[in-house]
């Protein structure tokens, strides 16, 4: 959760790396469900059932690749 309340999503690969941040404010006090997947050059969030998506080159991704 970003410093605004925000869902936040971040992949870094061997060739960049892809930051999605959206939803709503989830600073409210309640249990919200969130998931972060990456599918290729396709990150997604999910927030409450809510789906948003951004694509851009993150490249290979593996154990060593550092945060």
């Amino acid at each position: 959760i970003s410093q605004a309340g925000k869902a936040y999503c971040y992949f870094k690969g061997s060739t960049g790396r892809l930051v999605l941040t959206a939803g709503p404010n989830l600073a409210n006090n309640a249990w919200h469900t969130i998931t972060c997947q990456r599918a290729g050059t396709t990150v997604r969030l999910t927030v409450d059932g809510a789906v948003y998506t951004k694509s851009g080159p993150t490249g290979t991704r593996t154990a060593s690749t550092p945060k």
